[in-house]
């Protein structure tokens, strides 16, 4: 996979711009940044953020805007292909990769979907895990039965995830909901309207 990566953790302050009133976190202010990168790098495969980990909510509120943004720019829709803990400030910063949607044939991703970026953005969702136990054998096979139970129940496959600040045994994890679960759906749906 060729192509530009950057990084950013924009810490300017865009005030103004807008009105004083107006709260605009760390992944608003990021929007400008993203929209600037490719209009000079439209080629670009993979697009690096890094954000304080508190953001991780706000970066799911915008992903539907930031991947229109990207799209508008490149054609394409990039999505989200990691999460970690940022390596060079691990405790309160995460690092999000996001690469075109074409490079994850492996989450099974429905790609009658991926016309519309909201409807893409929607197929990814954040759940709070917490581990019972500081053993770290136990904590293994504690989070592989919980992700197995996601994938079972619900066909979520894992993105990654990032430890809540100061909360060693909180994990906020990243989810996709795979194609198995949009077909399973689709069918309880055809069941349930050809009962009626």
């Amino acid at each position: 996979m060729g192509g530009t990566c950057c990084v950013t953790r924009e810490k300017n302050n865009y005030q103004g711009e807008f009105k004083d009133d107006f709260q605009i976190n760390e992944v608003q202010k990021s929007l400008l940044f993203i929209t600037e990168f490719f209009d000079k790098n439209r080629e670009t495969q993979i697009l690096a953020l890094c954000y304080s980990k508190d953001q991780l909510k706000n970066f799911m509120v915008c992903l539907s805007q930031i991947m229109s943004y990207i799209k508008t720019k490149t054609g394409k829709i990039f999505v989200p292909a990691s999460i970690s803990n940022n390596p060079m400030n691990p405790e309160f910063e995460m690092l999000i990769c996001l690469v075109p949607i074409e490079e994850l044939v492996k989450y099974r991703i429905d790609m009658e979907l991926s016309i519309d970026e909201s409807l893409v953005a929607r197929q990814f969702v954040t759940r709070k895990f917490s581990f019972q136990t500081s053993d770290p054998g136990m904590r293994k096979e504690q989070l592989k039965n919980d992700l197995m139970q996601c994938f079972q129940n619900e066909g979520l496959m894992i993105i990654g995830g990032v430890q809540e600040p100061g909360k060693l045994n909180t994990v906020n994890l990243l989810l996709i909901i795979t194609q198995k679960q949009n077909i399973d759906h689709r069918c309880q749906t055809r069941k349930i309207s050809s009962i009626y």
